[in-house]
């Protein structure tokens, strides 16, 4: 049932074959980070610069040798790595992140998402994940994560987290280009250069990713028969994409930044829906199990997307400066699902044992919630645009203040929902509710921090006024940190409020006629989080330890309203607390990192746990360096007490087994040439995922892969 078809043929599987040519480089774009991780800048948690050590958030910072250690393939392999943070597959080969024990089928939603500072969420479905399920990681100089609220400083979206992806950009006088080229199942492809022509900073990329042919079978019961079945996810995915800066001047004279992205990603055979739609039916139907997609339960993807920004900064005087910026993009996403193995006309019974007829239409009545056998297409196209100010004093005394005001325009330029037979005949062929839409966001920011000896205090709030929601929200933020002799260690005491406004389909309903109904009055769904963290620096270890409690009030959640008809309500109240620990260490040769959390979360209105978040979570990774330029990393992940998915309505999905995963990293450096081999899940377990939309058995994962890399700088 959980069986990759790659199975037993280890030694076939050449994943990948990537080369790179630094052509000239003023420094080694690959170098393994040996700083302090508590030294390390950052940005993503404040508008001054700041370390992670003085950061008044739980920070986490990923670097490409970071992600290249571990044999990362995408973004969610890379924040796997990140305590408390769970990626699961969401629609149409999307990715979502569960942060600190709030998983469920919505959980896409609630992380806010950053590239090069520009916001991607979007109004249609409150997520990047659908419009950018896909960037490829040779593009980043870094990722930034924040676990828990950042609204104070972000707005909305900012709840359980904040991911800033920050694409390479060149120190003056920098000229490098990077190639690289793949082969076989993971295969990518891709340029990156920098130079400086007539005084102004030039940096790209273009990369373009194939990655497929994974054969992955899952299992199911047939609903009419009762016997098991399986199908087969491929999981094929084609990604393109590209990268431009501009920089030109300096922050004393003037500083003008302009960019450009943009990506366009297919992909087919993904998992799809599940049971999470079909479960409720099984009080109105004489049927052996929801899975009524049987062995079609399969969806793709396709999406464009577009974004350009520009920016100026210039110092007013010394230690004040303004920072302008604006930015602009454009998604037009479709998801394609595969319903053509749905019962048809007269295969299910209603409890009387009378014959149900397929539902061709929204508008019949009388007749079975399911629709025919068909392919469904759905998305939407959407637009954003944004301009922000700052007025920022850095440095010349004890206190630091940021002064902000923005404004956000958001409209759903499309949302188009069609099902068609497999013999061609159109079944339904209207827009979603929230086609049209429009929404705007005004937004005022104030921060400030002041350090008193031992002492630094943040504090802080942000005020964001939204056009289509009759109240407006106030996010305050406060921070106590105390720095130990020498700065050698860090005690902190964080506060931070977060919300999430309600989405397009939250408001208005998704979906075909009343599939997903539109929300009864919803409100903003709020977290408050309380933090305490202690870290310890030394030449060579890092040390973190976090205890953390959330209470997360009015979250919205889809619940069944009906057979076959779901909406989104305000569920009440929820909470969690947990414990993570990160540990790095340098023992000559040697080198230990590693990471552990432990979470507890539930919804205190039912009283049932958020299953399909793993209470035990842990990262280990030991490494060794040998003569000639060798290293060897082992690398595993270990999710303990853990379900196969989340909880939907009375539904409390069984335990799963205990998930391992090791992964093995062998690289050699000699001078300009390095060489990476890494095989992926080294030990060919079976291991399952959760699966949020309740996958019978869950979400099982490929066997044992291996990819190999060669770098060469000339």
């Amino acid at each position: 049932m959980k069986v990759s078809a790659q199975k037993r043929r280890l030694p076939a599987l050449l994943a990948g074959l990537a080369v790179a040519a630094p052509l000239q480089a003023a420094e080694d774009l690959f170098e393994l980070p040996l700083e302090s991780l508590m030294e390390v800048r950052v940005s993503v948690a404040s508008p001054f610069a700041e370390s992670v050590m003085d950061a008044a958030s739980s920070v986490y910072v990923l670097q490409p040798a970071d992600w290249q250690r571990h044999g990362a393939r995408s973004l969610e392999d890379a924040l796997a790595q990140v305590p408390s943070v769970v990626p699961y597959a969401s629609l149409g080969g999307a990715s979502m992140y569960a942060i600190r024990g709030y998983a469920n089928e919505i959980s896409v939603r609630g992380t806010a998402m950053q590239l090069d500072g520009v916001p991607l969420n979007s109004f249609s479905y409150s997520t990047a994940a659908y419009s950018l399920p896909y960037v490829p990681l040779p593009f980043f100089e870094r990722i930034e994560m924040i676990r828990g609220t950042g609204s104070a400083l972000y707005g909305t979206d900012a709840f359980h987290g904040v991911v800033a992806l920050n694409t390479w950009q060149p120190k003056a006088n920098q000229r490098a280009a990077q190639v690289a080229a793949g082969t076989a199942a993971h295969n990518q492809q891709s340029v990156v250069f920098a130079g400086m022509p007539a005084g102004v900073r030039v940096s790209g990329g273009i990369a373009s990713t194939h990655n497929g042919d994974a054969g992955i079978r899952y299992g199911y019961i047939d609903p009419l028969t009762g016997l098991p079945g399986s199908g087969t996810w491929d999981t094929t995915e084609q990604d393109d994409a590209a990268f431009l800066h501009l920089t030109a001047g300096n922050v004393q004279d003037g500083l003008w930044r302009a960019g450009l992205f943009v990506d366009a990603y297919d992909s087919a055979d993904f998992p799809a829906t599940g049971t999470q739609f079909q479960r409720p039916l099984l009080t109105q139907v004489q049927a052996a199990s929801a899975d009524f997609l049987r062995d079609s339960n399969n969806m793709g993807q396709h999406s464009t997307f577009r974004m350009a920004r520009a920016g100026y900064q210039r110092a007013l005087r010394e230690s004040l400066d303004l920072e302008l910026r604006t930015y602009a993009w454009e998604n037009d996403q479709d998801w394609i699902l595969d319903a053509t193995r749905y019962p048809s006309d007269g295969e299910l019974l209603a409890n009387d044992g009378t014959p149900l007829a397929c539902r061709r239409s929204p508008a019949e009545t009388g007749v079975s919630p399911l629709y025919c056998p068909h392919t469904q297409w759905q998305g939407t196209a959407e637009r954003r645009v944004g301009m922000q100010g700052l007025l920022r004093r850095e440095g010349g005394g004890n206190t630091q203040w940021a002064l902000g005001a923005g404004r956000d325009w958001f409209d759903v330029l499309s949302a188009p929902v069609r099902r068609v037979s497999p013999t061609g005949t159109l079944y339904y062929d209207n827009p979603a509710p929230f086609e049209g839409v429009e929404r705007a966001i005004n937004h005022l920011f104030a921060q400030a921090r002041t350090d008193t000896g031992h002492w630094s205090w943040v504090y802080g709030a942000r005020w964001d006024s939204y056009s289509d929601i009759d109240e407006s929200e106030f996010s305050p933020r406060l921070a106590a940190m105390y720095r130990g002799a020498g700065a050698a260690w860090n005690a902190k005491l964080l506060y931070g409020h977060a919300f999430r406004a309600p989405s397009a389909a939250e408001q208005y309903g998704s979906g075909g006629g009343t599939q997903q109904q539109a929300g009864l009055n919803l409100k903003p769904e709020v977290l408050d989080t309380l933090e305490l963290v202690w870290q310890l620096r030394a030449d060579d270890a890092d040390t973190e330890l976090v205890l953390f409690a959330s209470n997360w009030q009015d979250g919205i959640v889809l619940v069944p309203v009906g057979p076959g008809v779901n909406q989104y309500v305000n569920s009440g109240e929820n909470s969690a607390h947990g414990v993570e620990f990160l540990h790095r260490r340098n023992l000559g040769s040697w080198r230990l990192e590693g990471n552990a959390s432990w979470v507890f979360s539930r919804n205190e209105k039912s009283g049932l746990e958020y299953t399909g978040f793993p209470a035990w979570l842990f990262n280990l990774s030991l490494g060794r360096a040998f003569a000639g330029g060798w290293l060897l990393a082992i690398n595993e992940r270990v999710m303990l007490d853990v379900a196969e998915g989340d909880t939907l309505g009375a539904w409390v999905p069984p335990k799963a087994p205990h998930y391992y995963r090791t992964d093995l990293h062998l690289g050699w450096q000699q001078d300009n040439v390095r060489l990476a081999f890494d095989v992926r899940n080294l030990l060919d377990r079976d291991n399952i995922a959760p699966s949020m939309f309740n996958a019978r058995g869950g979400t099982p994962e490929a066997g044992a892969e291996l990819t190999m890399a060669v770098e060469v700088r000339l």
